[in-house]
């Protein structure tokens, strides 16, 4: 009867421990939370913001836009535009666990309810939208 038992408990902890191994498999095509280019990302991201509060109130008082100028914007909406993209691929902290969530239909899930929305409304150009509508040509510049 004690052989049976330990049997049992040694079947249990082996499905405990092959359900951690599982959770802790990485997949190829996913961002996780430690990886440290996730975290040279986050920082560039951060300077680009720091850069567009510091640099959009100059353009928006002194009206001095140049193609330059225009360029640059365009390129920092394009890095956010990664930055959109790449959420899609990078997990998610598990609240109830010290674990991540690697699902992908769970992340985009998470992410479409959540910021998503807001991430897109803010790379959308719509200055280039609206002045291109006033001038009748769509111009990047």
């Amino acid at each position: 009867m004690t052989v049976n038992k330990t049997k049992a408990n040694a079947l249990t902890d082996f499905a405990m421990f092959s359900n951690i191994n599982k959770n802790r498999r990485r997949t190829s095509c996913l961002i996780y939370q430690d990886n440290t280019k996730k975290l040279f990302w986050d920082i560039y991201v951060t300077v680009i913001l720091l850069l567009i509060v510091i640099i959009m109130p100059y353009h928006i008082a002194f009206n001095h836009s140049s193609f330059a100028q225009c360029l640059f914007y365009n390129c920092l909406d394009f890095c956010f535009f990664i930055d959109l993209v790449l959420m899609f691929f990078t997990t998610i902290p598990e609240t109830e666990r010290l674990s991540e969530v690697i699902d992908r239909r769970k992340i985009a899930n998470a992410y479409l309810t959540g910021w998503f929305i807001f991430d897109l409304l803010s790379i959308l150009p719509f200055d280039t939208i609206f002045s291109s509508f006033s001038r009748g040509k769509l111009t990047i510049c």
